[in-house]
């Protein structure tokens, strides 16, 4: 399936899949590329932003309803996304650090958010590093995303052009 879009002469053009994909991919690399030039010069930002950007997104690609904490109560310990009804969490976060993993899961324990998520899910801002060892959670995923993995997720759970072009 295709939809069509006009150009300037008034003709349609045809988007397909693999043109939203190009795009979609586009624009997520460009948000890692600029969240990592920005953290450089220390403006935060996009940081921030990006939190109800991909609140959008994350909820069309996995058919969810999250909420920004951060909205309900600033600067919420370990996690920024929830959805309480699918128990997911998300930690959306430019640190790609080991130790910024850790320090999550700790607080994220420490809270008791356990209880009341069955998943957490650091979703890093830049390109995420090789960890050779993850902490080991009891009572909960913890999954480690970035652009790459959350653009391949896109492609294999968005099959129709339409939910590309909500995306």
């Amino acid at each position: 399936m295709a939809i069509r879009r006009m150009d300037k002469s008034g003709g349609g053009i045809e988007l397909k899949r693999d043109d939203y994909l190009r795009n979609i991919s586009h624009h997520l690399g460009r948000m890692a590329h600029q969240v990592e030039v920005r953290n450089s010069i220390s403006l935060f930002d996009l940081n921030i932003a990006a939190e109800d950007f991909y609140r959008g997104v994350l909820n069309r690609v996995y058919g969810l309803n999250l909420v920004n904490l951060n909205a309900v109560q600033p600067n919420a310990k370990a996690i920024d996304l929830v959805d309480k009804l699918e128990r997911r969490a998300f930690q959306v976060t430019s640190d790609t650090s080991i130790g910024k993993i850790r320090e999550t899961v700790r607080k994220f324990e420490e809270d008791g958010r356990q209880a009341d998520y069955d998943s957490l899910t650091m979703l890093m801002l830049k390109k995420k590093k090789t960890y050779k060892e993850l902490p080991s959670p009891s009572g909960y995923a913890l999954e480690v995303k970035d652009h790459l993995a959350l653009i391949e997720d896109i492609k294999n759970k968005c099959e129709d052009v339409q939910s590309l072009k909500a995306i």
